[in-house]
């Protein structure tokens, strides 16, 4: 990528990131979209912490489970135990990174397919045991889950401050994924993931590299599920599925999987295009599965590749335009 070009991405970065900051004052008076915006910012920040697993060359197909703990764990401590909300956040993570440690250990011995089996099965058991355990409000769901407690003096009554905060809980997420991605760690995974025996051959423990990443994944899923439960106020075991889990992975796939930035378009993208989706009812999945086919059959490198794509086109059209003007002036001649 040339210097020009990555300036131009950067300031339209920081565009958007202004953009999104001022969104809410615009559309205040419509909180559906405001509310679409939420849970794409939200899609943006699972799509990061599932694709730091990612390059370790694993695919985690339970992400919804560990979500599902954060979520839950965050709901009964503040609800039964009366903890603030804003301590109940923190242990949501930590619960979703502690049992995610457990299943690393178990889950990452398994290789390619086993291990996707394997995060398969402990997202069913975690979906299982919600919906049985009445604590947890089994098929009925957990309902009446506190709003968070005012901060600032900012009262958590529309959408508005809860889209602050997802945005402030996304914004960290990027940041943390993309300075581990560009350190010595983020190199050593994707060593990992393309070479392991020669990775391990120089010494190098992959296992706790990988249970590291894992980690630190199911944290920030963990996170987000705490923030989920009380901008809903009602969780349910229907809304953390395989689907949910299959969806984080697709947003950063469509996106771009050679940067950070394909988790943001991706997951941006394609929580807003289901939106509009909607509007075709009864054909909304074939729709959806349409426009996937589609952007993988044109952009195999996922839409991170269009900035680059938009400039080529442009440049060939202005180095075909004084061509064009050369061969008419030899015609006349």
């Amino acid at each position: 990528m040339t210097k020009p070009l990555a300036w131009k991405i950067l300031i339209s970065a920081l565009a958007l990131l202004v953009l999104l900051v001022l969104v809410p004052a615009a559309i205040f008076s419509n909180p559906y979209w405001i509310h679409v915006l939420i849970l794409c910012i939200l899609n943006i920040g699972m799509a990061a912490s599932v694709r730091l697993i990612f390059l370790a060359g694993e695919i985690n197909s339970c992400h919804a489970a560990f979500m599902a703990i954060g979520a839950y764990t965050s709901a009964l401590l503040v609800k039964k135990i009366g903890f603030s909300f804003w301590l109940g956040l923190p242990m949501g993570g930590v619960a979703a990174a502690v049992i995610g440690l457990s299943i690393a250990y178990a889950t990452l011995r398994a290789k390619g397919i086993y291990f996707i089996l394997t995060t398969l099965a402990f997202g069913e058991v975690v979906r299982l045991i919600i919906s049985n355990w009445t604590l947890l409000g089994a098929v009925n769901g957990f309902p009446n889950i506190p709003r968070p407690n005012p901060i600032l003096g900012i009262q958590f009554t529309g959408h508005a401050p809860y889209y602050y905060l997802v945005f402030l809980l996304t914004l960290i997420t990027l940041g943390i994924c993309h300075r581990i991605e560009k350190s010595r760690y983020g190199l050593i995974l994707r060593s990992i993931a393309q070479a392991p025996p020669i990775t391990e051959s120089i010494g190098i423990n992959i296992m706790s590299y990988k249970v590291l990443a894992f980690v630190i994944g199911c944290f920030f899923a963990g996170i987000f599920g705490s923030f989920y439960a009380h901008y809903t106020t009602i969780i349910h075991p229907d809304m953390f599925t395989l689907w949910q889990s299959i969806m984080f992975l697709i947003y950063f796939q469509v996106g771009g999987v050679g940067s950070i930035w394909g988790a943001i378009m991706g997951g941006g993208f394609l929580t807003i295009a289901a939106e509009f989706l909607r509007e075709t009812k009864h054909l909304e999945l074939v729709s959806f599965g349409v426009l996937l086919i589609f952007i993988v059959l044109f952009m195999p490198q996922g839409l991170i590749s269009l900035p680059s794509r938009l400039h080529g086109l442009l440049s060939l059209r202005k180095r075909k335009g004084p061509v064009e003007e050369k061969e008419m002036g030899r015609g006349i001649a």
